[in-house]
């Protein structure tokens, strides 16, 4: 019995700490949309902008890591990888996943 809690406690422990063990900042995100990520350009303003090659953000919820995949795999996001931190995808996520349908 005491093995099974401390099974259970350490998947609480090890479910709180992620990569991403920071707290999301919507505000930075929507900077980071709009500036530094350059998201808006392809993605348009409100994650809506049909473009054949482009995930939609609006209506969706992504992971961070669904959405670091993504731009590691499209041509035009590659450049990502590199320019923008955990920290940073980790709050465009925040903010993409506001936008609703």
């Amino acid at each position: 019995m005491t093995k099974l809690i401390c099974l259970a406690a350490a998947v609480v422990l090890l479910g709180g700490v992620s990569s991403l063990s920071f707290a999301q900042d919507i505000g930075a995100g929507k900077a980071i949309y709009y500036g530094k990520g350059m998201c808006v350009a392809c993605h348009g303003k409100d994650g809506s902008k049909p473009f054949k090659l482009t995930k939609l953000f609006k209506g969706e919820a992504y992971t961070v890591e669904e959405q670091k995949e993504w731009a590691k795999k499209e041509a035009q996001m590659k450049f990502l990888q590199k320019k923008m931190t955990d920290k940073e995808w980790a709050d465009v996520n925040e903010y993409t996943n506001t936008l609703k349908k």
